[in-house]
């Protein structure tokens, strides 16, 4: 990897960055020398810090490697090095029909766990509010369907039983369905009536993998989208609202985006790399002590729904106080963040050691920033909550995480393999730090506001989500449960208590 050939030279290199990262921290009073995680960037800015350094100078800058080069003093060098040792890398090929670890993952999911399948479907809603013809947007959707392999690419068994990709025409992969205006409905109630009415059509072994809605509502159109897991992330909503946007706006597309098979057939050649059953095997004994969460109660044996939710909301200033004591501390937020949780789970649970999924996105090379395609890996984190939490704690689990990420490419079954364990004999709850890019439109004449949709079901007997969107603004968040394994009165308690140790972790500023 180098810098292409646009790329500033020397001490421009520096100013540079140094720009980039300004733009970012918006405050003077930091040095090149600086932690860039001590002056204030999160890890939602050290993504975007990513993506910057990859548009400005045409390298390929990875999360990690910010993380490994954390001032500008250190990226400048570091990028100044990689460009003097030779030509930039050669752009991605496309792929020779191989699937990604996450494609086989989610068809397993399906196959294996038929009652959780509905909550392998990503369910958006949209309420358009001006001059909307309901047959542009279905066409506009057609033609970025068209665009990208990945919501065009089914998953089904062979004659071994064995998964493999199917490529579908668009009009197997997309379905289009318009509705009347429920009488009476608000919004919100429709958007969730449509969503859930959408995702039973969904079908990853046989298509179709996308699937859309079209409504009137007050204004405009209700627009709701169910797409399987498989074929999309948090990232690619964002990629679809733009694409889906200028198609509408009569703007041209991008360049043609990297094909997600060229990212599957990329993962399976990692996978050859001749020291990775061994790190698999010293990662996997980071867990084999750890037994999974118990809960302190059992929920009622008679049926219900799939998924139960809590709401859960810290306030903006304590959010600010986070912030600051990670920069303090020379960690993330979402390091803090997931601190709480663990201590939440402690406090409800009793259990001090227990391994914690954490999804992290895989798009560390920015060739795949226009690419639709699910690259979400679920990282096992070891979580060791001690009696009397203290720093070292916070310290210890930042390092912990930076070592799973290191260790992304061992994938979560290789980890089970090792140690013979089922899932759920070792993960059952979830923290996800949900800080996807918020999808923007740009439509001339028309607004657009997004609708929340809940989940159909469970992935994990619990997980917390926070939406760290708003700079300043408050954190929000839900917990999702399985009513089947935790009751409601046990996700309310996680709640609290998330929100009372985030306050104990960003502890007054005059508490020394």
């Amino acid at each position: 990897m180098s810098a292409g050939p646009g790329a500033p030279a020397g001490g421009r290199l520096r100013d540079a960055v140094r720009d980039e990262v300004a733009a970012l921290v918006g405050r003077p009073g930091w040095t090149d020398d600086d932690d860039l995680v001590t002056v204030g960037l999160d890890s939602l800015d050290i993504a975007r810090l990513a993506t910057r350094l990859h548009l400005v100078t045409g390298a390929n800058v990875r999360v990690t490697d910010v993380f490994a080069h954390r001032s500008v003093a250190a990226l400048a060098a570091w990028l100044a090095q990689r460009a003097a040792a030779g030509p930039a890398d050669p752009p991605p090929v496309a792929g020779d029909g191989r699937l990604s670890e996450g494609q086989v993952r989610l068809w397993l999911d399906d196959n294996v766990r038929p009652e959780q399948a509905l909550g392998n479907v990503l369910r958006v809603a949209f309420r358009l509010v001006g001059e909307v013809d309901p047959d542009a947007v279905a066409g506009a959707l057609a033609t970025v369907v068209a665009r990208h392999d990945a919501l065009r690419t089914a998953v089904h068994g062979d004659e071994d039983g064995l998964p493999t990709a199917r490529p579908l025409r668009v009009e197997e992969a997309l379905a289009v369905r318009r509705r009347p205006a429920p009488a009476g409905e608000p919004v919100a109630v429709a958007a969730q009536h449509l969503a859930d009415e959408l995702t039973a059509e969904v079908s990853l072994e046989h298509g179709p993998l996308v699937v859309a809605g079209l409504q009137p509502c007050a204004g405009g159109q209700l627009f709701v989208l169910a797409v399987h897991h498989a074929a999309v992330d948090g990232d690619s909503v964002a990629i679809l609202a733009e694409e889906i946007s200028a198609q509408l706006a009569g703007r041209p597309h991008p360049v043609a985006p990297v094909p997600y098979a060229a990212f599957a057939a990329a993962e399976a050649t990692a996978r050859q790399a001749p020291d990775l059953p061994d790190r698999t095997r010293r990662w996997a004994e980071r867990f084999r002590d750890l037994a999974p969460v118990t809960w302190p109660d059992t929920p009622d044996a008679a049926p219900g729904p799939a998924l139960g939710e809590e709401p859960l909301s810290v306030p903006g200033e304590l959010v600010d106080r986070l912030r600051r004591r990670a920069g303090g501390l020379g960690v993330t937020p979402f390091v803090l963040g997931l601190a709480a949780f663990g201590r939440a789970v402690a406090g409800v649970t009793g259990d001090r050691s227990f391994a914690v999924a954490v999804p992290h996105s895989a798009r560390e090379d920015r060739r795949y920033d226009a690419t639709v395609g699910f690259f979400v890996v679920a990282l096992p984190v070891p979580v060791h909550v001690p009696a009397e939490p203290d720093d070292a704690e916070l310290t210890a689990l930042h390092g912990t995480v930076v070592e799973a990420m290191r260790h992304q490419d061992v994938t979560l079954p290789a980890i089970l393999r090792s140690l013979r364990r089922r899932r759920a004999a070792l993960l059952r709850v979830q923290f996800a730090w949900s800080n996807w890019p918020e999808p923007r439109w740009s439509v001339p004449g028309v607004t657009v506001e997004e609708i929340r949709v809940r989940p159909l079901a469970a992935q994990y007997d619990l997980t917390v989500e926070v939406f760290p969107r708003v700079p300043g603004g408050p954190l929000h968040g839900v917990v999702e449960y399985d009513p089947a394994a935790v009751t409601g009165m046990t996700a309310r308690r996680i709640a609290d208590g998330f929100g009372d140790e985030i306050a104990r972790i960003a502890r007054p500023e005059d508490a020394g």
